[in-house]
C-alpha cells in the first residue's frame, strides 16, 4: 500500500502531541493523582473527538482498522489517566 510508513505515522502521532500540550495532557501515564488535569466537560469531548479522528485519518488506507482501534483505545486509556475522577472533580467542587 501507498502512504506513511508505520515510523511516519508514530512521528505523526508524537508531533501532534508534542505541538499541543496545552490543549491535551501529554504524557498522562506518568501523571501523579494529585497532578491530573481538571477540564471543562465540553474540551474533553473534543479532546476524545480529536484523538478518534486524528487516529483514524491518519492511519486511513494505510493501516487496518483493527490496528486503528488498538490505536484509540492506548489513547483514550492514556487521556483518561491525565483526566481527574468524577470524585476529584466533586471534592474540588467542580461538578
Amino acid at each position: 500500500m501507498d502512504g506513511p510508513t508505520k515510523e511516519e505515522r508514530l512521528a505523526h502521532d508524537t508531533m501532534q502531541r508534542e505541538e499541543r500540550p496545552e490543549r491535551m495532557p501529554g504524557n498522562a501515564g506518568e501523571v501523579h493523582p494529585d497532578e491530573r488535569v481538571y477540564p471543562e466537560h465540553e474540551q474533553i469531548r473534543e479532546w476524545i473527538m480529536d484523538l478518534v479522528a486524528g487516529n483514524i485519518e491518519v492511519s486511513e488506507g494505510h493501516q487496518h482498522m483493527r490496528e486503528v482501534l488498538d490505536d484509540i483505545i492506548s489513547d483514550l486509556h492514556t487521556f483518561r489517566n491525565a483526566l481527574a475522577t468524577p470524585e476529584q472533580y466533586l471534592k474540588k467542587g467542580l461538578l
